[in-house]
């Protein structure tokens, strides 16, 4: 399983809709709802979290949003993940309601639809502009701490939104039942993590196993990372926390020091042949 990319649809979608209603329509998403035609209503649901019904016909619309939400944050991003669904121009006859597995996960088994409006709700409630000022640091739990309490968000849509933008090699993992369920990474991560059954060398295992281990510790980095191109005995990051009331542990995963026994740059330059410098050279443009 590979890291799930950002729709660019999704961003330039929420760009737009950050510049109609202001880079702080996050914190008042119910009256931008009503600026839409749309309206808001609470219903006892077992079902779904959120889900979107259209009135054929106009430019209206219902939001149904479950009435017992375990926090407010996650409300808040159920809230604009449906209005996600109601104004992206490739989602506009989409109407099935949104189950919990389905709201703030970034899951390789998710349909684009669900993925775009989950990347549509965490681009307009953490702008980018707005962000920036915690991307300088290395993204730990405190950073994700900060920046949900910030912006009235989950400690998981932060976490996300956290390591979309950082410029440290991090990713963030959710798993579930003591399985690795899915992962994001930034740009510079550049290396896979394993789903499936945790390590048993895991901050994260040891949550599963009702042990109260630390929140932060040095762990091996095989235990989250394929070997291959790995370095023995390379050590990473692992800043796990359990959500109980999802059933959930969050895990923020850093590289702080090399990982791979080479690099992408290095891999590229032994590649180079010198013939390929001089009137020798095999190939040429067009050729």
């Amino acid at each position: 399983m590979v890291a799930t990319k950002r729709s660019n649809l999704a961003v330039l979608t929420a760009e737009a809709f950050l510049d109609e209603f202001g880079l702080d329509c996050g914190g008042h998403l119910p009256d931008v709802a009503a600026r839409l035609g749309l309206t808001i209503k609470e219903v006892e649901a077992a079902t779904f979290e959120g889900a979107l019904l259209r009135i054929v016909g106009t430019p209206l619309g219902t939001i149904a949003l479950q009435r017992n939400f375990a926090e407010p944050g996650r409300k808040r991003f159920t809230l604009a993940h449906e209005i996600g669904h109601y104004v992206l121009p490739n989602q506009q006859e989409t109407l099935s309601p949104c189950r919990v597995s389905t709201i703030e996960s970034w899951s390789t088994s998710l349909s684009p639809a669900e993925i775009d409006a989950n990347t549509f709700a965490a681009e307009i409630l953490l702008p980018r502009a707005l962000v920036n000022a915690d991307l300088n640091m290395p993204p730990t739990l405190d950073v994700v701490r900060r920046l949900a309490q910030r912006f009235g968000t989950s400690l998981t849509a932060a976490a996300v939104r956290l390591v979309e933008l950082t410029s440290f090699r991090a990713a963030v993992v959710v798993s579930r039942g003591g399985r690795a369920a899915w992962y994001r990474s930034s740009r510079e991560f550049s290396r896979a993590v394993r789903t499936g059954p945790l390590d048993p060398r895991t901050l994260a295992y040891d949550h599963f196993r009702d042990a109260t281990p630390a929140e932060t510790a040095h762990v091996p980095a095989e235990a989250w990372l394929y070997e291959t191109n790995l370095i023995p005995g390379a050590l990473l990051w692992e800043h796990s926390l359990p959500l109980r009331s999802y059933g959930v542990v969050l895990s923020v995963l850093e590289i702080r020091e090399r990982v791979d026994v080479r690099t992408d740059d290095e891999e590229e330059e032994g590649e180079l042949d010198p013939e390929e410098f001089t009137l020798r050279r095999k190939r040429w443009p067009g050729r």
